[in-house]
C-alpha cells in the first residue's frame, strides 16, 4: 500500500513533466514552423518515441481541444493527475489552432509557468510523502507478519 501511493506520487511528477515538455515542444513547433495543429502534433510524435499518449488521445479528433481533453482526463483516469493538475491546464486546448500566432504563444507560455508550478508542487509532495509512504508500508507488513506469528 505504501509502494502504491509512492509510485503515484513518482507517476505525477513524470506526467507533469511530460505535459510541461509536450506545452513546450508545442510552442517551439508553433514559434519556428506555424503550420497546421495537425502538423505539429505529427511533427512531435515523429520527434518523439514516448508519444503514445498523445497519439492515442489525438487520433481521429479533429479539434485540438478534445484530444487535449481527452489526453488530460485519461491522465486523471489512471491516477497519474490530480484534481488540481487538470484544473491547471483544462483551458489549455481551447486556445491552439483558434487564435493567432501571438495569442496561442502567450497561451503556451501562461500554461507552461502554471504546470511549472504545478509540478514544484508535485516534487515536494514527493519529497515530503515518499518515504512516509514507504516506510509505513514496511512497517505495516513487518507489524502484520508479527501479528501472524
Amino acid at each position: 500500500m505504501g509502494y502504491i501511493g509512492s509510485q503515484r506520487l513518482k507517476e505525477r511528477c513524470k506526467t507533469l513533466s511530460f505535459l510541461l515538455d509536450f506545452i513546450t515542444e508545442l510552442r517551439d513547433v508553433m514559434r519556428y514552423t506555424n503550420a497546421p495543429v495537425r502538423e505539429m502534433l505529427n511533427s512531435i510524435i515523429r520527434k518523439n518515441d514516448n508519444c503514445c499518449d498523445i497519439k492515442k488521445a489525438f487520433d481521429g479528433q479533429s479539434q485540438f481541444d478534445n484530444g487535449f481533453q481527452k489526453l488530460i482526463n485519461g491522465f486523471y483516469n489512471q491516477k497519474k493527475l490530480t484534481k488540481q493538475d487538470i484544473e491547471s491546464v483544462r483551458g489549455f486546448g481551447q486556445k491552439i489552432g483558434k487564435t493567432d500566432l501571438e495569442g496561442q504563444l502567450s497561451s503556451c507560455e501562461y500554461y507552461i509557468s502554471r504546470v511549472n508550478g504545478q509540478l514544484e508542487i508535485a516534487k515536494s509532495e514527493e519529497e515530503k510523502r515518499s518515504r512516509l509512504y514507504l516506510t509505513s508500508g514496511i512497517l505495516s507488513g513487518l507489524a502484520l507478519s508479527l501479528f501472524v506469528i
